[in-house]
């Protein structure tokens, strides 16, 4: 399995991240990208220093950063 090191995804989920760490919304070139984004963090929330997806009717999931991670991950459950 190849996995890019980082995409813009990867990029928006450290910023989400970043966020809800400290509550400072970066800056952002109209008010509708800035407020896609607050509504986007609405998603996610950070516990024990790790970043968790909300799902409706589902348990939250895990936020992996780590490319090698990933690979893992993956390559576990394909197996």
């Amino acid at each position: 399995v190849y996995l890019v090191p980082s995409t813009n995804q990867d990029k928006t989920l450290q910023e989400i991240f970043q966020f809800l760490q400290d509550l400072e919304v970066p800056e952002f070139p109209t008010p509708r990208a800035r407020f896609k984004f607050l509504k986007r963090c609405q998603n996610y929330f950070v516990k024990d220093g790790m970043m968790f997806r909300r799902y409706v009717q589902r348990m939250p999931a895990k936020v992996v950063f780590d490319v090698g991670e990933r690979e893992r991950i993956l390559a576990e459950v394909h197996d």
